[in-house]
C-alpha cells in the first residue's frame, strides 16, 4: 500500500510544469483574443478559482538543502498563507539574470503584503553546485530573497521543470497556479500578483507572515569587488570593478589614478564622480578613451580620460530583442553586452561586442567601415555581424546562420576574432576575411549540445572547458582562456587547437589559485587576470609560469594631503610632563576600517624638546598617542599636526582612502590636563 500511495503521489507531480504550462496558455489565449473589451481582472480571478484546486501541494524542500539569505531553512508550512513565487535558476544563465529586476520589483511592491519570492538554484554546471560559489553569485547579483541550493536538482526533476529560468507561482495553500518559462514575463507577472494579493487577501487567505531576509552573502572590504575584466595598453591598466559598479584606471605600479563612477548601481552620464554604471564588464582602451560594456544597463559607455566625462554611445537602456541592428548607437537597443575589443578593418575602426544577452557578436562603427562581401557601414552604426540569436554551438560558413551561446569574452588578431562562448563551453573563431565561424577548442560537434563541458587538456573538441568567460591573444598567436568554472587559465597553440592548462586549478585564494576568473589581457611577458571571486588582479609571468597577486593601491579620493584640514585651539600647562594626545577618526555611519590595507598616522610638533612617536598604524577609530614635553614659557604657542591616511569601506562595500589632517594650536598656560583631545579628524 505504501508503494502504491507513493506511486500515486509521484504521478500527480509528473510533468506538472508542462501540464500547467498548457493550462496557462489557455488563459493567455483568452486574454489576447478578448482584446480591450475583456475584463482582464475578472477573467484572471475566474482562472484562479478553477486552477487553484487542480494541482497538488508541492512537496517540501529537502532537509539537505543549504539556504542563503535566511537564518533558518524555509519549509512549505512556513509559506502557508502566502503567495509564493519559486524562481528556478542557475547562476551562469544570462536569461536568469535578466529576470532579476522583475523579481526585485515584485518584492518591493508586494513583499510585505503577501508575496514571498524564493530562488531554487538548480545548477547546470558542476562548479555551480558548490555552495560557496553560489554564495558569491548571490552577492554579485545582489539577490536579496531566500535561495536554496538544490544541488541535485531534486525539486526541478520532481516538478518537471524543463528550462532556466522558470517561475512557478503557488497559491496560499502551496498549490501551483501559474508557470512562466524564459524571460519577458515581467508586466504580466506584476498584473497577476496584484490580482492574487487582492483576491486571496479579500477572502482572508493571506494569513502568513513575511519570511525575514538575512543577507549573508556580503563580501568583506577590498579595493576591488568581483572585478570582471581587465585591459592593458601602454602604461595604463583598466579594470572593471564590477561589484562596485565603477571603472578603475591604474598605472603599472598598481596605483589607482582615476576612479570612474560613483560606486552605486545606476545609470548617469557626466563627470567621473557622478557617473553611474550597473555591473560594468568589458573594457577597451583606445588612446585617451575607454569603452565600457555597461552590462546591466544594456549600454556601451565611453570614458573620456581627458575631459573626465562619461557618455553613452550605444543602447537605450531597454533590454533589446532586435537580432539585426543597424541603427545609430544611442537609438539601438541591445542586450547584456559582456565584452568588447578594438578592430581595424576595411579602412575603418570599430568595436566588436560580445552580446551575451542575444547570443551574438555585434559591431559599433567608430568610423565608416567596409566589411565582409563589400558591405559598408557608416560611422555610429551598431549592427549584428555573427549569430542567428539562437542559443547554440553551431558553426557555419555563413556568419548569420551560426549559433553562439552567451559569448562573454572577445579579442582578435590579424586573421581571426576569438569568442569565449560560455554556455557551449567553447572558444569559437571567426574568419576576418569571410566571416566563417569555426571551433577552436572545447564543446563537441553536435550544435544543440550545450552540456559538453569538463576539464581536459587536448586538441580541439577533445579538450574540455567549463563556462569560459575571457579570451586574449598573445604576441605569437597563442590564445589564453579564462576557463572560469575550472578556476584556471589555459593556453591554445598550433593549428590543431592544442589546449594546455597554464595556472590555477581548484578554487582558492592563495597565490597559485584562482576563483572563477572572468577576464584576462596579455602585456608582453605578463598576463593580467581578473580573479573575480577573489576580488583581485593576478599577474602571470609567461616566461616562468609563476603567478602572484597584483597589489592595487587607492590614491587619495577625498582629501588632499596639502589641504589645511581641521584647526582647533587648546591650552596646556607650562610645567614639564607627559600627556596623551587623542583623536577620533569619525569614519561615518556604517563605515569601517579596511584591515587589509595599511592605514597609518603621522605626528609633527614645531617646538623643540618634545618626545613622541612620529608615526604609527591605525588599528581602530580612536587614536591615542603618548607625548613627553619640556617646560615652556606661558603664552608660547605650539603647533601640533596630526595626519592620517585611512583606508575605509562603506556599508555598500565601496573602499577608498582618505588623507586627513588636524592642526592643533596649543597655547601654554591657562590650564590643561593629562589628555589633549583633538576631537574629530574628519568632518
Amino acid at each position: 500500500h505504501f508503494y502504491k500511495r507513493l506511486q500515486n503521489i509521484m504521478e500527480q507531480y509528473e510533468d506538472l510544469c508542462m501540464r500547467l504550462y498548457w493550462d496557462c496558455q489557455g488563459l493567455n489565449t483568452k486574454l489576447v483574443e478578448g482584446g480591450k473589451e475583456l475584463d482582464r481582472k475578472k477573467c484572471i480571478i475566474a482562472w484562479l478559482d478553477t486552477i487553484d484546486s487542480k494541482y497538488p501541494r508541492i512537496p517540501d524542500f529537502k532537509p539537505e538543502y543549504s539556504w542563503f539569505n535566511v537564518s533558518s531553512p524555509v519549509t512549505m508550512d512556513r509559506l502557508e498563507g502566502q503567495i509564493t513565487l519559486l524562481d528556478f535558476f542557475t547562476y551562469c544563465c544570462i536569461n536568469c539574470m535578466h529576470i532579476l529586476p522583475d523579481l526585485e520589483r515584485l518584492e518591493e511592491k508586494w513583499g510585505r503584503k503577501g508575496l514571498v519570492v524564493l530562488g531554487v538554484h538548480s545548477a547546470k554546471f558542476e562548479n555551480e553546485k558548490v555552495g560557496g560559489h553560489l554564495g558569491h553569485a548571490i552577492a554579485r547579483y545582489n539577490i536579496r530573497h531566500p535561495v536554496c541550493n538544490d544541488s541535485q536538482a531534486t525539486m526541478w526533476s520532481t516538478l518537471g521543470v524543463t528550462c532556466w529560468p522558470t517561475q512557478l507561482v503557488l497559491g496560499p495553500h502551496g498549490r501551483p497556479v501559474w508557470v512562466a518559462m524564459g524571460e519577458g514575463h515581467g508586466p504580466f507577472m506584476e498584473e497577476l500578483v496584484e490580482i492574487m494579493v487582492e483576491h486571496y487577501g479579500g477572502r482572508g487567505l493571506l494569513t502568513g507572515t513575511p519570511v525575514e531576509v538575512v543577507e549573508n552573502s556580503e563580501v568583506g572590504g577590498s579595493v576591488l569587488q568581483y572585478p570582471g575584466k581587465v585591459d592593458v595598453v601602454g602604461e595604463r591598466v583598466v579594470v572593471s570593478d564590477s561589484g562596485h559598479h565603477r571603472v578603475l584606471v591604474l598605472d603599472k605600479e598598481g596605483r589607482v589614478v582615476e576612479t570612474v563612477g560613483e560606486g552605486k548601481a545606476g545609470y548617469k552620464d557626466g563627470g567621473f564622480s557622478e557617473a553611474q554604471f550597473n555591473n560594468p564588464q568589458g573594457v577597451c582602451v583606445l588612446g585617451d578613451r575607454v569603452y565600457v560594456c555597461d552590462t546591466d544597463n544594456h549600454r556601451v559607455r565611453c570614458v573620456d580620460l581627458q575631459a573626465r566625462q562619461v557618455n553613452t554611445v550605444v543602447g537605450t537602456g531597454v533590454m533589446g530583442v532586435d537580432k539585426e541592428g543597424g541603427r545609430q548607437g544611442v537609438e539601438q537597443e541591445i542586450s547584456s553586452p559582456w565584452d568588447l575589443c578594438l578592430i581595424e578593418q576595411g579602412g575603418g575602426t570599430g568595436l566588436l561586442v560580445a552580446m551575451a544577452g542575444s547570443h551574438q557578436m555585434w559591431l559599433y562603427c567608430l568610423s565608416d567601415m567596409a566589411w565582409w562581401k563589400g558591405v559598408t557601414y557608416k560611422q555610429g552604426i551598431m549592427v549584428r555581424l555573427v549569430g542567428s540569436g539562437m542559443e547554440e554551438n553551431r558553426n557555419n560558413s555563413y556568419p548569420h546562420k551560426a549559433g553562439l551561446a552567451q559569448p562573454s569574452g572577445i579579442c582578435c588578431d590579424q586573421d581571426w576574432v576569438y569568442l569565449a562562448d560560455s554556455e557551449s563551453s567553447t572558444v569559437r573563431k571567426v574568419n576576418r576575411k569571410d566571416g566563417a565561424v569555426k571551433n577552436l577548442c572545447g564543446g563537441e560537434r553536435d550544435p544543440t549540445n550545450l552540456f559538453a563541458y569538463g576539464d581536459e587538456d587536448g586538441d580541439g573538441v577533445a579538450a574540455k572547458l567549463q563556462h569560459p568567460l575571457g579570451v586574449t591573444v598573445g604576441e605569437q598567436g597563442e590564445v589564453y582562456i579564462a576557463d572560469s568554472y575550472n578556476h584556471k587559465v589555459k593556453v591554445v597553440t598550433g593549428t590543431k587547437g592544442s589546449v594546455k592548462s597554464l595556472v590555477g586549478g581548484g578554487a582558492g585564494n592563495n597565490a597559485t589559485q584562482l576563483s572563477e576568473p572572468g577576464g584576462l589581457c596579455v602585456d608582453g611577458e605578463k598576463l593580467y587576470v581578473a580573479d573575480t571571486n577573489n576580488h583581485c588582479i593576478k599577474v602571470v609571468d609567461l616566461a616562468t609560469g609563476s603567478m602572484q597577486k597584483w597589489d592595487v593601491v587607492m590614491m587619495d579620493m577625498v582629501d588632499s594631503p596639502d589641504a589645511k584640514g581641521i584647526v582647533s585651539n587648546h591650552t596646556m600647562k607650562e610645567q614639564e610632563g607627559s600627556l596623551t594626545l587623542t583623536a577620533k577618526l569619525s569614519l561615518g555611519e556604517g563605515a569601517k576600517l579596511n584591515t587589509e590595507a595599511p592605514s597609518t598616522w603621522s605626528l609633527a610638533v614645531d617646538s623643540p624638546g618634545w618626545a613622541y612617536p612620529a608615526k604609527g598604524k591605525v588599528e581602530s577609530g580612536d587614536l591615542s598617542i603618548p607625548v613627553q614635553h619640556p617646560a615652556m614659557n606661558p603664552g608660547q604657542v605650539v603647533t601640533v599636526e596630526l595626519s592620517a591616511r585611512v583606508y575605509i569601506c562603506t556599508v555598500e562595500g565601496l573602499c577608498m582612502v582618505k588623507t586627513v589632517k588636524h592642526v592643533a594650536r596649543v597655547t601654554v598656560g591657562g590650564g590643561g590636563g593629562e589628555v589633549l583631545d583633538l576631537g574629530k579628524m574628519m568632518v
